[in-house]
């Protein structure tokens, strides 16, 4: 037992939520998608389902403010909040004094807790705040995986969490909550690809995607808690980065990924748990690393990403399954992948890490792009 175990106490009802399951849908479409979706998701269970954005710092919108995790001094874990929605930033507040293997993961359950995940000692842990502003509870560990990268964590609607990190043999494991905010399931194993990303389907179910040989292949659950797919089934192309993921308004899932030429390569369902369409190119403009993509307020996909000069682009559809506008230079820079979110009020926040280890941020309301807000002397630990 290693000292993040011991020094734990297992809090009862953590992350009791109050909402109803998820309806799921047992039968798999038979051309290697996902099951059918229970029809249309409504716009708030979209919000919530894609709130886990790639990127550092991690951030969340809980509703009344956003909150930035990043690895301050001695890879503690450290976060920024605001006081309330559209007001003024904490100071780099400490949440505790362990030291962390990789970034964190930032999601939020749907009585507005927020619960951070990361490697510590060999092992996934994890903590939360189930009051915003308030008490962090201990880290928590959830069993030893060796590897360096950030887990992957979806949460259903209810507040059931998964998580999901690739292993020092390459493997993908698994580890899901066995009720809304109860045990942990042991690990399984999903078998060798890449670093992973996964959404929760239109049935409950969780889909993953990952890299593998150069191209893009994901696994999926039938249903909530439900028999993974055989293996996994490739969906083409020649990929030059790990993807990311989103749920449509229609439950279809989309996923955008650098490409092997450097352009932003995007595919997607024609509806949910239907077939997969081909891979496109998202204009000219080459990227870095993995791009973050959320559903924008007007229904149409948004993808951040940084250029080879670090500068921060900006891409998004005029609609759903909209024309692509043309990449924006938001005018900002960052060393790290940029995270991005969506308020409930429909403006999209950027995050970035700046060259001297400052936190940065930059948000778009209805008067357009705002300036950018760095914080000097964060001392951000981006490695």
């Amino acid at each position: 037992m290693n000292s993040i175990t011991r020094r734990t106490a297992i809090k009862s009802a953590v992350l009791a939520t109050g909402l109803g399951a998820w309806s799921p849908v047992a039968a798999a479409t038979a051309n290697g998608a996902p099951p059918p979706a229970d029809g249309l998701a409504v716009a708030a269970d979209i919000r919530f389902l894609t709130s886990v954005s790639p990127g550092y710092p991690a951030v969340v919108d809980t509703g009344r403010g956003l909150a930035a995790f990043a690895l301050g001094p001695e890879r503690h874990l450290h976060y920024r909040r605001q006081h309330a929605r559209g007001g003024a930033w904490s100071a780099f507040e400490l949440v505790r004094d362990v030291a962390l293997d990789c970034r964190p993961v930032a999601v939020t359950v749907p009585n507005g807790a927020i619960v951070v995940f990361a490697r510590s000692g060999g092992e996934v842990v994890h903590c939360w705040q189930n009051v915003y502003g308030g008490e962090w509870s201990d880290w928590h560990g959830l069993g030893a995986v060796a590897g360096t990268n950030e887990p992957a964590v979806t949460v259903g609607p209810t507040g059931r969490m998964a998580t999901y990190v690739r292993d020092a043999q390459g493997s993908v494991m698994y580890r899901e909550q066995q009720s809304e905010s109860g045990a942990w399931s042991g690990w399984l194993d999903l078998g060798a690809a890449g670093r992973p990303r996964a959404v929760i389907s239109g049935s409950g179910g969780a889909v993953v995607f990952a890299r593998n040989g150069g191209g893009l292949v994901h696994r999926w659950q039938v249903g909530v808690g439900g028999e993974w797919s055989a293996g996994w089934t490739g969906l083409g192309d020649s990929l030059g980065g790990d993807p990311s993921a989103v749920v449509t308004p229609t439950g279809a899932i989309a996923v955008v990924v650098r490409g092997e030429d450097g352009t932003l390569r995007y595919l997607s369902q024609g509806t949910g748990g239907g077939a997969w369409g081909s891979f496109t190119s998202v204009g000219d403009q080459a990227i870095e690393g993995r791009p973050a993509v959320l559903v924008g307020p007007n229904g149409g996909l948004v993808v951040v990403a940084r250029d080879a000069g670090r500068r921060v682009r900006f891409a998004e559809q005029n609609g759903h399954g909209g024309v692509w506008s043309t990449w924006t230079d938001l005018g900002g820079s960052t060393v790290t992948d940029p995270s991005a979110v969506l308020s409930p009020a429909g403006e999209i926040s950027v995050f970035g890490v700046t060259q001297n280890g400052a936190m940065t941020w930059t948000r778009r309301t209805g008067a357009g792009w705002q300036p950018w807000q760095s914080w000097a002397g964060d001392g951000v630990v981006t490695a």
